[in-house]
């Protein structure tokens, strides 16, 4: 089934008076982008799609669904829709795809004449539903046009055709206005030319035998509108006119143009239908289904809607024929870059600056001069090759970029231009002009296209490609009608401003006199002010502004002040999600998320009511009943009177009483005794409810005993040493008992001394006898050697 998104896109859009560049600037895509939405060769994302119905204040199932027909009432026109169907048994829904020449000739070129065809006719023919030709019956249609009908062409399918839609597709030359028929008289004609529109069809597929071409539909947008050759100048206004300067060729075809591109001396031309007019040398006869085009110095290119490239001239230059994806051309001295939906170059051509600038990426725009080129990121950086890439261009909010031979120019988005060169005059002289719509440069000038349609520049005009004066007197405009029928309308997002359309405006700006002041641009005749800038009971003003779609032919309007009071609607705050309780001993804790606007909450329990800034507190629960079911509230309030108390958000919970305990008495210490064996031996009172005792004596620790007393050995004691002891008694009901304060007292060890044994009696030492007298010893004899010696 035929996707018929395209033609709502584009009948939505010509309906509201847009261009092309309007809607993707809206919805801030690139033009070349959303041209190929209208185009039906890529698909818009479900966001896209939102920020479009909304746009156009249409539902979003009426942009998606193919079933639903647009319903877009025309005040001056009171008419039904039609169906016009298929001859080929197609699909319902599959659509006729007419070109431009078509649907002019079927349209418009059917004047009152006495020549006719016969074509079949059914048996049952209504004005509402047609079907194909069953029977021998004939109807007569006026001959659609005095030629061959081997010059007709096969139409690919039929669709649902909107009376809307034929009255947008205008005339090539329109005839002198006739007085105004009745609305009946208007009907009838409406439903005679239907069914002859879809005869002819009929006719024209039966007897057609050449391939279908579908119907490219482009409009102008923010891209290659203004161009400079060698000895011309030329810009493409809102109105598909081109306007030129300098010395230009004949201009013959140059008519309902969108783009213009320029080489030293070839103009080329994209025009409405999606084929190519240029001067010189080169043919573009055979070139169609065209979305861009650039002219270079010594070739012409073109992007086709399916993403390929034609070129022609310079076979260095036109080396892509495989290239796909790509949605915008540009041209220079033997080079084509090609730019696809990412934002990369794809670059056909030889040299240093080709080789530097493929692959580059993401690009907004391209700027060529013969020698070099000046690069504008997507992300608002600029780079330079080539001869200028000495120059290093920075520019905030740049939208688009122009170049020389020794300049490179940066136009920003409030209209105000910076060119880096090393002429400082020159410079100045840029950053002098306001207002200004397009920039482009060639050689040693720079143009520029201001807000009332004059061309404006600097540098070298020996051929007179721009206006010397530029302060000189616009052309006389139309201004814009004032908005009326001002109302105004409160929700609980705030505040709705609502006024009736003005023919011609593009946008409104509307200033509310809020703190501080609130300032909008709105494509559609409505705008919205958000609750929070808004006070209740407060009077505003509000004025409202249309600024003009076209500045060459229209002044903005005069604004309307009108005063308004606010009253800002009541809104329930929300319900406490999330409520939670826990219970601490005798307290509970209750807790809850965050309610938006909530000021404070009220927390009640039965009777017991507390106030809450946090989103949580701690109540005392001894009044409440052991083991009972209780249920608690929590509510949202403001000290916005603005905003009413919310439903209770709940919690039930069950309050159980702590248990009380009792602590146990401090044993006493009864005795302490060193046994015989000097073992130290401790007793105290026993306590009631004691399961056991915990004992220590200075580093001993003892193991807790049942009984009342401890034994010590006295090998790990010290004689005379003091030792503090501590006793715990400790419960056997934890539940109902906590262990007792310890005893602690100090003493001193002192062990039993060992009792002394008798001594046995000493005995008398026997009386000494007298010692024999000492015998004389003799006289020494003299040694043999010793008598040796004395010899």
């Amino acid at each position: 089934m035929t996707n018929l998104l395209p033609e709502k896109l584009t009948t939505l859009r010509k309906r509201y008076h847009y261009a092309q560049g309007d809607i993707a600037a809206r919805i801030n895509v690139p033009v070349s982008e959303y041209m190929k939405w209208e185009n039906g060769s890529t698909l818009c994302r479900i966001e896209q799609l939102i920020l479009l119905a909304d746009l156009y204040r249409v539902p979003l199932q009426a942009l998606v669904d193919n079933t639903v027909v647009l319903d877009l009432p025309d005040p001056e026109h009171d008419y039904d829709s039609i169906e016009i169907p298929s001859f080929s048994g197609s699909a319902k829904g599959t659509g006729i795809e007419l070109d431009q020449a078509q649907a002019q000739e079927i349209l418009y070129g059917m004047p009152p004449s006495e020549d006719s065809v016969e074509i079949p006719l059914a048996d049952d023919v209504s004005y509402r539903q047609m079907v194909p030709p069953s029977s021998g019956d004939t109807v007569k249609v006026p001959a659609v046009r005095e030629e061959p009908l081997s010059n007709t062409r096969e139409f690919a399918s039929t669709r649902v055709i909107q009376i809307s839609d034929i009255r947008a597709l205008e005339p090539v030359k329109q005839a002198a206005a006739e007085p105004e028929e009745p609305k009946e008289n208007r009907k009838a004609l409406y439903v005679i030319v239907a069914v002859v529109l879809a005869l002819a069809a009929g006719l024209l597929r039966m007897l057609g035998n050449r391939d279908p071409e579908a119907l490219v539909l482009l409009d102008v947008n923010q891209e290659d509108r203004l161009v400079l050759g060698d000895r011309f100048s030329g810009y493409v206004s809102e109105q598909y006119r081109l306007t030129t300067m300098g010395t230009t060729a004949e201009l013959t075809g140059f008519t309902d143009l969108v783009k213009i591109s320029a080489g030293p001396d070839v103009l080329l031309g994209l025009k409405r239908d999606g084929t190519a007019v240029t001067t010189g040398r080169y043919d573009t006869a055979d070139w169609n289904h065209l979305v861009d085009i650039a002219a270079g110095e010594r070739h012409i290119s073109a992007a086709k809607d399916d993403g390929t490239v034609v070129c022609t001239g310079n076979d260095t230059a036109c080396n892509v024929s495989q290239w796909t994806g790509i949605s915008a051309v540009y041209a220079g001295r033997d080079l084509t870059a090609g730019l696809d939906a990412d934002g990369r170059l794809h670059v056909s051509g030889s040299g240093a600056l080709a080789e530097a600038l493929n692959g580059k990426s993401p690009v907004k725009d391209l700027a060529l001069t013969a020698d070099g080129a000046v690069i504008l990121y997507r992300d608002g950086t600029m780079e330079t090759f080539g001869n200028l890439s000495a120059l290093k261009p920075q520019m905030s909010g740049a939208v688009s970029v122009a170049a020389g031979n020794s300049f490179a120019a940066v136009l920003d988005n409030t209209g105000n231009v910076r060119v880096f060169c090393a002429d400082r005059e020159f410079g100045r002289s840029a950053e002098k002009w306001t207002g200004i719509r397009y920039i482009v440069g060639r050689g040693k000038t720079l143009i520029a296209l201001t807000s009332d349609g004059k061309i404006i520049g600097l540098g070298d005009n020996f051929y007179n490609v721009y206006n010397k004066d530029a302060s000189s007197e616009p052309v006389e405009k139309t201004k814009l009608a004032s908005v009326a029928n001002i109302s105004f309308s409160v929700t609980v997002s705030g505040l709705v401003i609502n006024w009736d359309s003005v023919e011609n405006a593009k946008y409104y700006e509307v200033i509310v006199s809020t703190q501080p002041q609130t300032k909008m641009n709105s494509a559609a005749n409505s705008a919205r002010i958000s609750d929070d800038k808004l006070v209740d009971g407060q009077t505003y003003t509000v004025r409202i502004t249309p600024h003009a779609s076209d500045k060459e032919l229209y002044e903005d309007g005069d604004p309307v002040e009108v005063t308004y009071t606010y009253s800002a609607a009541q809104i329930q705050l929300d319900a406490p999600q999330n409520v939670r309780v826990k219970q601490e001993g005798s307290t509970i804790t209750v807790s809850w998320d965050k309610v938006n606007k909530a000021d404070y909450y009220n927390v009640a329990v039965e009777t017991m009511v507390q106030k809450s800034t946090g989103t949580s507190i701690t109540l005392d629960a001894t009044h409440l009943t052991d083991d009972k079911k209780y249920t608690v509230y929590v509510t949202a309030l403001s000290n916005n009177a603005r905003y009413t108390e919310s439903n209770g958000g709940q919690m039930d919970f069950t309050y159980h009483a702590p248990v009380v305990t009792v602590k146990l008495s401090t044993p006493e210490i009864a005795t302490l005794k060193v046994e015989d064996n000097n073992d130290w031996t401790i007793t105290w009172k026993a306590v009631d409810s004691a399961a056991a005792y915990k004992v220590s004596v200075g580093d001993i620790e003892m193991d807790p005993t049942t009984q009342t007393s401890v034994r010590i050995p006295a090998d790990r004691l010290t004689d005379g040493m003091s030792y503090k002891i501590l006793i715990t008694a400790m419960p056997a009901d934890t539940a109902k008992y906590d262990n007792s304060d310890t005893a602690r007292e100090t003493h001193t060890y002192t062990a039993h001394q060992p009792e002394p044994t008798d001594s046995p009696e000493p005995t008398e030492s026997p009386e000494p006898t007298d010692s024999p007298e000492p015998m004389e010893s003799p006289e020494p004899t003299e040694s043999p050697d010793e008598e040796a010696d004395n010899g």
